[in-house]
């Protein structure tokens, strides 16, 4: 599978971000326009059980009440991957039939509460090797950003084309952000690119956005 290297610009440019790079890719290169693409991402948190009272008499000391330590479960849907849901619950992902959004909202959602939901829709373009899609990031009508995937196709490794993607971005002189390849968890050095990886790429670039 392509290898996928995905870079974030938080701050609003002028003009903006997306208007910037579809310019100077058209300019400096030859793409292909394909399908525009969309992006939605949900973060939910757990709500935990309750816990029951400990009786207590006057002249014992109140036990200082702990903050609960959450659990979050991400769900990820990329448009051009139609037949799958991203799920990442408790550093484990997985992909799931569409169905199992219905299923949560049905039947646990009073154990999950929604934080936030993001959502992304802009042009996708081929170059050459390279498949580049690009959007702006919104939750609600607030910008969120911009993002910019970048797919290559010749290597299966992420440490092959790392310095590849990261040229072909850096050659469109885009405003300041970051880069985010293998993922800081669930990921190990050396090991083929999977879909899921660009999955947990996704959930680690937009948790907390």
């Amino acid at each position: 599978m392509p290898v996928t290297g995905l870079y974030f610009i938080s701050e609003p440019t002028n003009p903006p971000a997306l208007q910037i790079l579809t310019d100077r890719l058209s300019k400096r290169h030859q793409p292909f326009p394909l399908a525009r693409w969309t992006l939605e991402h949900k973060l939910l948190r757990e709500n935990p059980p309750p816990v029951p009272a400990t009786p207590t008499s006057p002249t014992t000391p109140q036990p200082t009440p702990q903050a609960p330590q959450h659990k979050f479960m991400q769900w990820l849907d990329l448009s051009y991957h139609p037949f799958m849901l991203f799920v990442l619950a408790d550093k484990q992902m997985v992909t799931s039939e569409r169905e199992f959004e219905l299923i949560v909202r049905s039947k646990m959602a009073p154990m999950w509460t929604p934080r936030q939901t993001l959502r992304a829709l802009g042009p996708g373009y081929e170059v050459d090797d390279f498949r580049v899609r690009i959007a702006d990031l919104t939750q609600g009508d607030q910008m969120k950003g911009c993002i910019v995937e970048v797919e290559y196709g010749p290597c299966s490794y992420i440490e092959q084309g790392e310095a590849i993607i990261r040229d072909f971005v850096m050659g469109l002189d885009p405003p300041e952000g970051k880069f985010t390849f293998a993922p800081a968890e669930g990921y190990e050095k050396g090991k083929e690119w999977t879909v899921l990886d660009t999955g947990r790429q996704y959930c680690e670039v937009l948790r907390f956005r």
